[in-house]
């Protein structure tokens, strides 16, 4: 929020701009951290609306401008099949496999460690703050984390399919055992495609349940200042404390991180999974796309022709 701030806010209005949205008295606030300003909760709102409205108007032209390259690269796609010839588009393709799996696989694998390994994501609170949580909150917590095992499964079943992809692009039929060897390469494609799209619709199902208000996180204040506090990025959380042996306490017993109450946890949660939820929805696309050229490819080498007179 800080780098938001100087954006769009005044220069010389920072500190009026930080004021908490809830919890605290804005010309309290204004009082103590701004050298007696008054004006904070105006210079606060006038900031919201500015951003607002750059946001606004930043994903309306994005998903036009989307929209528009989607078509022109279906337009392209249908145009250069007319030009040349299909069996031509489908050799290409069959040889691009790999290339074409190679963005879902690294994003799958990178999703998996934003998820489980990085130390400044949701799903580290049941590992690193286990004694300090009640059961409930690491039982919530922990299931966002299995999210990061299945974007590990589905960046192994990509990377297979990539090499089974190579495999189908490097051999060449000059008799019915290389038919063979190549069917059978194929089958394996298009189970492991199957495979691969039954992990990213898990994860794609359990992003978006778990990114809406259907499932509710339970953790009373103090663990939501815990997770507030262990959580935040840009500093703006005060009251917090961190140990040697990666606990959080309070400063002076005050509340933790009043500047952040349980519904900005929950945001920072959603967040998260709705990121996941949209990726997980490109990598459908992919897996789809890779599963439909996987049976196209099936007809193709049955009817090879390998006989010679």
């Amino acid at each position: 929020m800080a780098g938001f701030r100087k954006f769009f806010c005044a220069v010389d209005k920072q500190c009026q701009c930080a004021v908490p949205l809830k919890d605290v008295e804005d010309k309290d606030w204004c009082n103590s951290n701004c050298d007696g300003a008054e004006d904070c909760g105006d210079q606060r709102d006038f900031g919201i609306a500015k951003m607002t409205v750059f946001m606004g108007f930043a994903f309306t032209t994005s998903a036009i401008v989307g929209v528009i390259l989607v078509a022109l690269l279906m337009l392209a796609l249908f145009l250069l099949q007319r030009i040349i010839s299909a069996p031509i588009v489908k050799s290409s393709k069959e040889s691009n496999i790999p290339l074409w799996l190679t963005f879902p696989t690294i994003f799958s694998f990178l999703g998996g460690v934003l998820f489980t390994l990085s130390p400044q994501t949701i799903s580290r609170g049941p590992e690193e703050m286990a004694a300090q949580l009640s059961p409930d909150a690491q039982k919530g917590l922990q299931i966002i984390h299995y999210i990061g095992y299945c974007y590990f499964v589905t960046g192994a079943f990509f990377l297979t399919s990539a090499l089974l992809g190579w495999f189908i692009a490097a051999t060449t039929v000059l008799d019915s055992r290389d038919k063979t060897r190549k069917m059978i390469a194929v089958y394996l494609f298009i189970g492991m495609m199957v495979l691969t799209m039954f992990a990213v619709v898990v994860v794609l199902v359990y992003s978006l349940i778990y990114s809406s208000s259907l499932v509710d996180l339970t953790f009373n204040d103090d663990e939501r200042g815990r997770i507030a506090c262990f959580h935040d990025l840009a500093d703006s959380c005060s009251n917090c404390n961190t140990t040697n042996n990666n606990t959080i306490e309070a400063n002076n017993g005050s509340r933790r991180c009043p500047e952040w109450d349980k519904s900005d946890v929950m945001t920072l949660v959603q967040t998260i999974l709705k990121q996941s939820a949209a990726f997980a929805t490109i990598f459908v696309i992919y897996a789809f796309t890779a599963l439909r050229f996987g049976f196209t490819l099936k007809t193709l080498v049955s009817r090879y022709e390998v006989d010679y007179v």
